[in-house]
């Protein structure tokens, strides 16, 4: 295995966890509530000094597709194609388009490029997808991060079970990273009713930040363990939550820096 570039290791050891399905042989996706009721949801925040601080919040249309977040300092705002594929994803800054994503597909293959004017320029960024709308294997490079290449291992109903990031960048060398995932089975997967692509939630385009994106998942169950496997070095979180029905209320998670508690809040799907 590749040397580990340790200043580097936090960021893929987070993003793998954020972006887990969950795994079962019998799976049942358990879509309804005990009144029969669909849920999505529409708000994630966290509680600090007594204070509630919205994280994500989401807004849907009558097809149940995500159409706009508010994520901090950011809202992204999607549009689709007729046939249900994702048409541009445009990030706004106050009252400022900042950046705005368009996308070619071919087969299998997802092509972003995403514009953020004249300073940052254009990235283009590659997916390759499954017969289920998951992310199988990414690739892009940047000016600021490098190459980086992303590959995911499913079990037989989807859900991922080792991520690899194989990473090239000029000024800082080059590293792989391998992390291993473990899993509940009884709070299932918070994002199972939405009709958005799944491919959209695990390419990490509709968010300014990454530490709640551990939850948007549409297949199995929530991730309980991760693990970074590294020849010399090996570093596990542990994931607890409170759920009513299968429907996660409360996470206790880790974003780099400490364990902190998020809640969830649910409306009825259309």
């Amino acid at each position: 295995m590749k040397k580990t570039i340790k200043n580097l290791a936090l960021l893929p050891l987070f993003c793998g966890l954020l972006l887990t399905s969950a795994c079962s042989d019998n799976y049942d996706n358990g879509n309804k509530n005990k009144d029969g009721e669909r849920l999505l949801p529409s708000r994630i925040f966290s509680v600090f000094d007594g204070n509630e601080l919205n994280l994500l919040v989401f807004s849907y249309d009558e097809q149940n597709r995500i159409t706009r977040v508010i994520s901090r300092d950011m809202t992204y705002e999607i549009t689709y194609n007729t046939d249900g594929t994702v048409a541009t994803i445009r990030g706004i800054m106050g009252n400022w388009e900042v950046e705005l994503s368009t996308f070619v597909y071919s087969g299998n293959t997802i092509r972003r490029i995403r514009d953020r004017g004249y300073r940052d320029g254009v990235d283009t960024f590659h997916f390759e997808i499954n017969d289920r709308g998951q992310v199988v294997r990414k690739w892009y490079c940047s000016r600021w991060d490098g190459c980086r290449e992303y590959s995911y291992t499913h079990n037989t109903i989807g859900n991922i079970v080792r991520r690899i990031v194989a990473i090239t960048c000029e000024e800082r060398g080059e590293g792989e990273f391998v992390v291993d995932f473990e899993y509940s089975l009884t709070a299932r997967a918070v994002f199972r009713n939405i009709s958005t692509p799944e491919w959209v939630l695990q390419g990490n385009m509709l968010f300014d930040f990454e530490g709640e994106l551990f939850v948007l998942t549409k297949h199995g169950f929530v991730p309980t363990k991760f693990r970074l496997v590294d020849d010399e070095w090996v570093e596990k979180a542990i994931v607890t939550y409170t759920a009513e029905n299968g429907w996660v209320q409360t996470m206790r998670i880790y974003d780099g820096y400490d364990f902190r508690t998020i809640h969830i809040e649910y409306i009825n799907a259309r």
